[in-house]
């Protein structure tokens, strides 16, 4: 047998580490040995063979003191190595280590039997430094590809502070299949036992295995502790599914599902939950959510998101999205998409389903079914650019007025630009034309309108050198100019189609509604002017920039139910922004109507950033007669084991409180603890709810209580993860 089949054999003792987790830098205060970085071509290197004394016997090779066995970055030391060549039996003895890049083990003796490669170490201890992993085995046990312990601990705690650890009858590694198995496995804090599993499964990578994660749990005032226990099934390679059963105190037994698949083309998530007989609800709950993803030819997509709840109060209850929460329908898409390089192509169908039963039918959206959309983008004569929008869209809802809707909208645009300046004319032809069923007795069923849209974008940019040439200050004013003749739109119908919010973006767009069923008359022209300061870099350090619309004519076209607007001109539009390289940064926005001498709207921001982890917002908004909300939020690390979060909201308004938000998270080397505690009001009914949030993660082997993160995303601006 040859010295390289030794060395080998030697290092199948080590095997690989049965867990992984890192502990945080600075609140470990031991570090594992670790050796040299692995080399990929060690197996190919020559091995080197020291000792203080030497001596062969036939086939017996027997070297003595101080004794080192050198392969590449391996390393095996002890006193003493005996090696029988004719018996294929190696055996070390007396401070037998073993060192293979971060994986470090130690015993007393160590036999080998190198025909079969079977090896055996007893009173053995192991670390593994990339891991802050270590633990002992009485006996390590090596058949092949298999490692079996007897009697094994693990830990990522520092030595001598082992605030947990697990403690095994038997543990087997196999190395072939990725995975392991431990039996009789007990969890200790510090050293009082508080888990007995007669058996557990692992992987040994990161492959997918199929087992129990870690249980959830959360408490609300409403329902009472809720517990899951999600059960993974790793079904093939490409798809798998994690089946859920969830106890709400108050509640019942919920069964949740979810299926992820993942084929050469496409991939897709579906998600089921039922919940029979709600004790609070007082019926049968349930939730369907599919999202599929697709490409099936090059330049194709297709995608298809279907959701459907069982009741309007489901979300808010028991669906676990803070966003979707509030929303009072649930979109439904079905699309295939075509991309070139100056066009693209859309085919769709778009539904909603409406949570509130006892909303009337002239209430809720309308059903798109079917909708096609093309856009191109290209050149024309006389170094024009050109644009072609259109839309084919029936509109459908039962016992209101619905048809079909055709848009189009060609346009010429002869852009020039310059470092100083600019100046775009553009010439726009806006063509609806209406099919429709369900009008009113008398009315047209076939509506057509044609507005020509002209404008003219305009803008300088002119610049000088402020403080000695150490900053730029800019002032950018831009003049948009349009103009649309008035076509009288009272008989058309309303899909979907609402004013713009009034903003600084806003001022510069060709038609004030945001759909197609209204084109807006206009002759009016928007002023904004823009000052920026610049860095020698070309970093904005602070930008101020004001608007107004000042119109020449009334507006006579409006949405049904509101008068001609005959306002001369708009609220004047303020937005600030204080936005240095060093932690605090500061904005504000401000729409001031000078004839009322009153605020329509405002907003202000501050914030203060030192790392991803030490933030402070504050932020105040302000709506005239609807919003005065005043809110905090933040995210501070006090040292290394610390981390207070907190939020909270409060209606100036109203006088009370919309959302609060505290928790801290204590972490150590080796585990981490985080409660959270959290208030505010449900939409709709505005009642109180509270939740209590608590997880805690044992490094290098999971965690236990329901996640925190997606919440404290939301909640915290530029919160990490």
């Amino acid at each position: 047998m040859s010295r390289r089949a030794l060395w080998c054999c030697l290092l199948a003792l080590a095997g690989p580490a049965w867990a992984q987790g890192k502990g945080p830098a600075g609140l470990c205060r031991h570090a594992f040995p670790a050796g040299p970085p692995a080399q990929a071509d060690a197996a190919e290197l020559p091995l080197r063979l020291t000792g203080e004394r030497a001596r062969i016997k036939g086939q017996t090779y027997l070297v003595e003191g101080a004794v080192e066995a050198r392969q590449g970055h391996r390393m095996l030391t002890s006193r003493r190595l005996r090696y029988d060549q004719a018996r294929g039996l190696a055996e070390a003895e007396g401070a037998v280590r073993l060192v293979d890049g971060p994986l470090v083990v130690e015993g007393e003796r160590a036999r080998l039997e190198l025909g079969t490669g079977r090896g055996v170490a007893e009173q053995a201890r192991y670390s593994y430094a990339s891991q802050h992993a270590h633990g002992t085995a009485r006996r390590l046990v090596r058949e092949g590809q298999r490692l079996r312990l007897e009697g094994a601990t693990y830990t990522t705690c520092d030595p001598g502070r082992e605030h947990w650890s697990l403690r095994a009858r038997t543990v087997v590694l196999d190395q072939a299949r990725q995975t392991g198995t431990a039996r009789h496995l007990v969890l200790r804090a510090a050293r009082l036992p508080v888990l007995y599993l007669p058996y557990l499964s692992f992987p040994l990578s990161d492959q997918r295995k199929t087992g129990f994660l870690p249980p959830r749990i959360g408490r609300t005032n409403q329902a009472g502790t809720d517990l899951a226990l999600p059960f993974y099934w790793n079904l093939a390679p490409n798809y798998d599914a994690t089946l859920t059963p969830r106890l709400i105190q108050k509640r019942g037994l919920m069964g949740q599902a979810e299926f992820r698949y993942l084929l050469r083309r496409s991939r897709g998530e579906l998600r089921a939950e039922y919940l029979p007989g709600d004790e609070l609800y007082g019926k049968d709950r349930y939730r369907l959510r599919l999202e599929h993803r697709a490409r099936p030819a090059p330049g194709w997509e297709a995608r298809l998101d279907y959701a459907l709840v069982s009741d309007a109060d489901y979300l808010q209850e028991l669906g676990g999205s803070l966003a979707a929460a509030a929303t009072p329908f649930l979109p439904r898409l079905a699309e295939l998409r075509r991309r070139g390089p100056a066009w693209s192509l859309a085919l769709r169908a778009r539904g909603y389903q409406t949570l509130n039963p006892d909303l009337p039918p002239g209430a809720r959206p309308y059903q798109r079914l079917p909708e096609l959309e093309l856009a191109w983008r290209g050149e024309a004569p006389l170094a024009a650019e050109a644009r072609l929008g259109l839309e084919a869209v029936r509109f459908a809802r039962p016992d209101t007025l619905q048809g079909w809707r055709l848009h189009l909208a060609p346009s010429l645009a002869w852009p020039r630009r310059t470092p100083g300046w600019f100046l775009v004319p553009r010439v726009t032809l806006d063509l609806t034309r209406y099919r429709l069923t369900g009008q009113a007795p008398g009315a047209a069923s076939r509506l057509t309108r044609v507005v020509p849209l002209l404008s003219l974008d305009a803008g300088l940019f002119l610049e000088r050198p402020y403080r000695g040439g150490r900053w730029l200050h800019t002032l950018e004013p831009r003049l948009f100019l349009l103009h649309a003749p008035f076509r009288d739109q009272a008989g058309f119908p309303v899909f979907d189609t609402g004013l713009y919010d009034l903003q600084l973006a806003t001022l510069l767009r060709e038609n004030r509604f945001t759909g197609a069923d209204r084109v807006g008359d206009a002759r009016q022209a928007a002023a904004v002017l823009t000052s920026r300061l610049l860095d020698r870099e070309g970093t904005t350090w602070a930008r101020v920039a004001l608007g107004r619309l000042f119109y020449f004519q009334p507006r006579r076209v409006t949405l049904p139910g509101r008068a001609p607007e005959t306002d001369r001109d708009s609220p004047l539009l303020a937005e600030a922004e204080l936005l240095p390289r060093g932690p605090l940064g500061a904005g504000g926005d401000l729409t001031w109507d000078p004839d009322t001498g009153q605020v329509e709207k405002g907003g202000l921001r501050a914030s203060l950033r030192r790392g991803p982890e030490r933030l402070l917002h504050l932020g105040f908004r302000h709506r005239r007669n609807r919003i005065r909300q005043a809110e905090v939020s933040f995210l501070w690390r006090l040292g290394p084991a610390w981390r207070p979060v907190g939020r909270w909201a409060w209606s100036l308004r109203d006088r009370r409180l919309l959302e609060a938000l505290a928790g801290v998270r204590r972490e150590s080397c080796c585990w981490s603890l985080e409660l959270l505690w959290r208030s505010y009001l449900r939409a709709g009914s505005g009642e109180a709810n509270r939740e209590l949030y608590l997880q805690l993660e044992l490094r290098g082997l999971g965690g236990l209580g329901r996640r925190t993160g997606p919440l404290l995303r939301r909640a915290i601006l530029g919160y990490p993860g």
